[in-house]
């Protein structure tokens, strides 16, 4: 952790010792030690639910070992990948979760060159397109899909038998 040193005033044109400008080079550079350990690195997400983007998802890097979470940056338009900024280099573990779908991670090595793909699944059944089908038809499909069908009503609004 970085810990700010005594700083001295000193008049103008008074010479710096060589203690204390040895002590303002060792400042700054465990300042930049501090700054480095942050992590410099950004490894891009795409997340996907059969290859197409999913808006709306939360994207976290968590460091394998010691280290703070991460949380990406969100699409913005013209992008469909989720940034994650400020990562150092080493392993990670990325979770990927959205309204919907089973939440996902995966273990990636930073620096990393390409998006990491992340393929979320629907949590539960999808229901399916049904305008216009007939009635056998629409049954068929929804057993299909694991629903289930307890009332049919007509256009009317009359439950059927």
């Amino acid at each position: 952790m970085l810990v700010k040193p005594p700083l001295a005033d000193v008049s103008p044109g008074q010479p710096v010792t060589a203690q204390g400008w040895n002590e303002l080079v060792g400042g700054l550079s465990d300042l930049y030690d501090e700054v480095l350990a942050f992590g410099t690195g950004a490894l891009e997400v795409s997340v996907v639910d059969d290859g197409d983007p999913v808006l709306g998802a939360t994207v976290t890097a968590v460091p394998i070992g010691d280290g703070q979470p991460t949380h990406a940056i969100a699409p913005f338009p013209g992008r469909s990948t989720y940034t994650l900024v400020g990562l150092s280099d080493g392993n990670w573990t990325v979770h990927a979760e959205a309204d919907g779908y089973q939440a996902q991670s995966i273990e990636v090595t930073v620096p990393r060159s390409e998006p990491l793909p992340v393929n979320l699944l629907i949590d539960g059944s999808v229901m399916p397109d049904l305008f216009g089908r007939q009635l056998r038809t629409a049954l068929t499909d929804l057993a299909a899909a694991s629903i289930g069908v307890d009332l049919i009503f007509d256009t009317t609004g009359r439950e059927l038998p």
